[in-house]
């Protein structure tokens, strides 16, 4: 039964990978809602998927609820997961909002990679928040002098 919950949600993954890939939100979104009448669990990538889709289709504030809900039912969130978030607000122009996610990651045990590094540096020197994107950079630097790599990007 587990084996059979995980690849139906495997399946919706893809489905739903390849409608973001495409730019189809509506669609995404669709298959998203079917999950649970046919017994797939969402996880980690479904959420990725459907927030990267917002950020494509310029939807910040679907990719916020997502993001709010992944907290919610307790789905684990990586650096994907806030990569895409800060994308989708900072391409809509929603710099606060941005700012926010980068706070959330900031507080986040969260491995992050240069790729999201470098957003969240970006919106935070964007917003006159040169001191957060400081602290950021320097918890990178941090990191990088005791010897341990960055995640390369994904």
């Amino acid at each position: 039964e587990q084996a059979r919950l995980s690849s139906n949600t495997i399946i919706f993954n893809a489905a739903i990978i390849a409608c973001a890939d495409g730019y189809k939100w509506p669609a995404a979104l669709h298959l998203y809602s079917l999950m649970a009448h046919r017994r797939a669990e969402p996880d980690t990538v479904t959420f990725n998927a459907m927030i990267s889709a917002c950020q494509k289709c310029h939807t910040w504030e679907t990719a916020l609820q997502l993001l709010s809900q992944m907290a919610f039912v307790r789905i684990e969130v990586d650096t994907i997961t806030f990569g895409a978030a800060i994308g989708s607000c900072d391409r809509d122009g929603k710099l606060e909002k941005a700012l926010e996610v980068c706070s959330a990651m900031s507080l986040s045990k969260v491995e992050l990679d240069t790729i999201t590094l470098g957003a969240a540096i970006g919106a935070y020197a964007q917003g006159d928040e040169r001191e957060e994107a400081l602290h950021l950079f320097d918890r990178v630097a941090l990191v990088n002098l005791a010897g341990l790599n960055l995640g390369q990007a994904h």
